[in-house]
């Protein structure tokens, strides 16, 4: 867990566009931190700072993230 946790992080501060696809994958992971990491940094690499949330209110509403960017991912 701590490795894809690792990974997924590592992914995400490269800042580049060519790590979209690679981090795509990981919002389905079965990590809920994983899955937060991935989200955090899709939003940081698009620019899109309104789906950034904090780890805190990312655990309350979990699926409205995964959601957004599934569909965004969808239609690029």
């Amino acid at each position: 867990m701590e490795a894809r946790r690792g990974a997924v992080g590592a992914l995400g501060s490269m800042e580049v566009k060519d790590v979209i696809e690679p981090l795509s994958k990981t919002l389905e992971d079965s990590d809920r931190e994983v899955r937060y990491t991935a989200v955090f940094a899709l939003a940081t690499i698009t620019g899109q700072w309104e789906w950034a949330a904090s780890l805190e209110l990312y655990m309350q509403d979990e699926q409205r993230y995964l959601n957004y960017w599934r569909k965004w991912l969808g239609t690029r």
